[in-house]
């Protein structure tokens, strides 16, 4: 889920009663707060993760050489 800056601060803080059930990720490539565009919090509209991440957004990879794991095992 796609928050703004404030609820994420909010959410992830040391002191948040959220902070045991919220795992926070940190951005792919940092924006600055200051060159960041307006977020709404309000809109609970799902996007297409192309709209979020760019439309050449190719970084999911699948490695051949984990060891754990094979074709149909749960892991």
């Amino acid at each position: 889920m796609a928050v703004c800056d404030k609820t994420y601060q909010i959410l992830t803080r040391p002191e948040s009663p959220y902070q045991e059930d919220i795992i926070g990720l940190l951005p792919y490539q940092e924006i600055p707060l200051e060159e960041a565009t307006e977020f709404s919090c309000k809109n609970k509209a799902i996007r297409h993760p192309k709209e979020t991440k760019g439309s050449n957004y190719h970084l999911t990879e699948i490695k051949d050489d984990i060891d754990c794991c094979t074709p149909g095992e749960c892991c």
